[in-house]
């Protein structure tokens, strides 16, 4: 696999390391911060697992763990959480985790939230990026399978009451300690639901085995060694920087860093 620019890699590294640094500090904020704070704004500090309970990995279960993006040549490739297949054969991966939820409530009874999250060893497929006839991404070869350590952090808001989608949601109210959204209803429903994003940040580090060339997720069959991918025996190093703010009526889009983001670097070295 061609190497690229040093200098330029370098430069692109510190960026991301820069990110994760500030993402463990976060990370390791007193288990203390989970009181209530009493005052003005009204905000609590919930545990992460109130948002990973509805959303694994941060951003949904595997099929909604798309990320896009590309490097300083103009390469693109996508990234997956627990692997493309691995989500479809029920197949699952340990990883530690730490965070927590920020929540405060707003004058007009609105809920603003900042979810921040710290990764280590979550499994990760890494596969080229093409274009189709239309214009969209898609994704083709599979490249490397590894682990990933990263920091997700989104921030939102979520209105007092909603309209909901009848009949099949209802409209309803929210108050502190709510339930949190689905990401599949930040992604289809955010006005149904009264949700409006503010801002996504994604800064992960990894590295994994390359494969030959020519192995797509759907020639995989458990049962038939033939169609599992080959090993190189090398080893590549991934990096990921992925950052967007959003203005009124504007939401995130699959996969994430295509549509509407400031900074969506992908590299492999």
């Amino acid at each position: 696999m061609e190497l690229y620019n040093v200098t330029r890699r370098k430069l692109a590294i510190k960026i991301l390391l820069v990110g994760l640094v500030g993402l463990f500090i976060f990370s390791f904020l007193p288990t203390a911060l989970a009181c209530s704070h009493k005052g003005r704004g009204r905000v609590n500090y919930r545990p992460i697992e109130d948002w990973l309970d509805q959303n694994p990995f941060g951003c949904g279960p595997y099929y909604w763990t798309a990320f896009f993006g590309n490097d300083m040549k103009g390469n693109h490739y996508w990234a997956w959480f627990d692997g493309v297949t691995a989500g479809e054969m029920g197949w699952e991966y340990d990883y530690k985790y730490s965070g927590h939820v920020r929540e405060k409530v707003l004058p007009d009874g609105s809920l603003e939230y900042k979810v921040i999250l710290v990764v280590k060893d979550l499994y990760i497929d890494c596969l080229t990026g093409i274009f189709d006839e239309f214009g969209n991404p898609w994704y083709y070869d599979l490249i490397l399978g590894g682990y990933i350590d990263y920091m997700f952090q989104l921030s939102f808001t979520l209105d007092a009451t909603y309209p909901g989608f009848p009949p099949y949601i209802p409209a309803g109210t929210r108050e502190p300690g709510c339930r949190l959204p689905y990401f599949e209803g930040i992604l289809s429903l955010p006005d149904e639901l009264g949700i409006h994003v503010h801002s996504f940040l994604f800064v992960g580090s990894g590295s994994g085995d390359l494969y030959e060339p020519g192995w797509t997720y759907d020639m995989f069959d458990p049962e038939d060694p033939s169609t599992w991918p080959i090993l190189t025996g090398e080893t590549a190093h991934v990096n990921l920087f992925h950052y967007a703010r959003f203005d009124k009526g504007e939401n995130l889009e699959l996969p994430f860093g295509f549509s509407g983001f400031s900074f969506n670097r992908f590299l492999i070295h």
